[in-house]
């Protein structure tokens, strides 16, 4: 019996970490879009925002995973069209806080209490969509085995994942007060590298906003990109996107930074087409 039990969890724990290595991609953008959602809070809200955020990612997983091991079974097929819609959706939402940060749309970023309420808000909604995307990968590490060990390392890699990326973020956004402790200490050293963290927290929190923005981009293209060849299939369209998205990947392939150029631009695209949509909708409406 516990021969079966030690095999079982080392069956889960080498999932995991293969399930886990696979998403960290993913995971880097999850936490550049994790603290540019909480720049301009307050500084003693700043930790109760972040476990907020972390409860709503948790909650995000656990409906993820359960949703996920169903679709698996009973309508795979749809699972690519989620994630695409899931893919627009974050490439909207980073074209338009970049288009903010040039100045050609709007900034609610505000400290107020109306303001925080909406960062959380933002903050779950676009957690969910990277959760979708690190629970879907995580899945094809997990399927065909029993249904209690996919259970055990996609929980596994929810829990592993959200504690790295929020606990990341706290710290992250909580810089400035260990560089005013540090400052206050009697050694030199300390107080040098205190004052260094302390000049250098206002230029990565502005680096944050602005990566925060781009990954969201980079995510949803890159979504889109995965996911266009298997709807076009769906769509009875045939290989032709398929063979199109393969070529134009295997042409970046030896071209730096090549793939993320792709996702960039597939990005653009997909947020382009949901601005001029909203706009069209926004014209209709005033016309009627």
């Amino acid at each position: 019996m516990s021969g079966s039990l030690f095999a079982l969890l080392d069956d889960v724990v080498a999932l995991t970490k293969a399930a886990a290595s696979k998403t960290v991609g993913v995971v880097g953008d999850d936490m550049a879009a994790g603290a540019q959602s909480m720049v301009g809070l307050a500084p003693d809200r700043e930790l109760p925002v972040v476990w907020a955020v972390a409860k709503g990612s948790l909650l995000n997983k656990a409906l993820l995973i359960a949703a996920a091991l169903l679709l698996s079974s009973f309508a795979a097929a749809l699972i690519p069209l989620l994630l695409s819609a899931g893919g627009l959706f974050l490439a909207y939402e980073g074209a338009e806080k970049c288009l903010a940060l040039l100045g050609l749309g709007h900034d609610d970023s505000e400290p107020d209490e109306a303001s925080e309420e909406e960062k959380v808000k933002g903050a779950i909604r676009t957690d969910l969509i990277l959760s979708a995307e690190i629970i879907v990968l995580s899945l094809a590490f997990v399927t065909g085995r029993p249904l209690p060990v996919q259970v055990a390392a996609l929980v596994a890699v929810g829990i592993a994942l959200t504690l790295c990326v929020y606990g990341t973020v706290a710290l992250l956004i909580k810089l400035d007060d260990i560089g005013a402790w540090l400052a206050r200490r009697s050694a030199q050293l300390l107080q040098a590298i205190g004052r260094g963290i302390l000049a250098a927290v206002p230029h990565l929190l502005q680096a944050l906003t602005v990566g925060g923005a781009i990954a969201m981009i980079l995510v949803g293209g890159g979504v889109l990109l995965h996911n266009l060849p298997e709807i076009a299939d769906a769509a009875g369209l045939g290989s032709a996107p398929r063979d199109a998205v393969h070529a134009l990947l295997g042409r970046l392939d030896g071209v730096p930074l090549g793939g993320l150029l792709a996702d960039f631009v597939a990005g653009w695209v997909g947020a382009g087409c949901v601005l001029t949509a909203a706009a069209a909708l926004r014209l209709l409406r005033r016309a009627g």
